[in-house]
């Protein structure tokens, strides 16, 4: 129930993020899919650590292996967050005045 909620708000934050830029809001998705796609990764890399190590984690009955997943995806989110802000601000152009629309972006003081 609780990942429902975080899918939300991620959905929701990214959208806006895209609708900003002037993309489209099926961005929204893409922060889904990097939240649980982090936190596979990160369960994958813990579960074969515990094989060629031998630490002998329990992962059915571990509630800090369970929610390990909330803190490692949100933060995989926000990652992809600041590297698509930056990303779609170096995009974008400004035009400071209505005299220049239509002139190349080289001529533009």
């Amino acid at each position: 129930m609780l990942s429902i909620l975080f899918f939300y708000f991620i959905w929701k934050k990214f959208s806006e993020l895209a609708v900003g830029y002037n993309k489209s809001k099926h961005y929204g998705w893409f922060g889904i899919l990097i939240y649980l796609g982090g936190a596979l990764f990160v369960g994958l890399l813990l579960g074969v650590l515990n094989e060629i190590f031998g630490w002998g984690i329990d992962f059915e009955n571990n509630a800090v292996i369970r929610f390990m997943d909330i803190p490692v995806g949100l933060l995989s989110c926000y990652i992809l967050y600041l590297i698509l802000d930056k990303k779609w601000k170096s995009e974008v152009v400004e035009i400071d005045s209505i005299d220049n629309i239509g002139n190349p972006t080289d001529e533009i003081d």
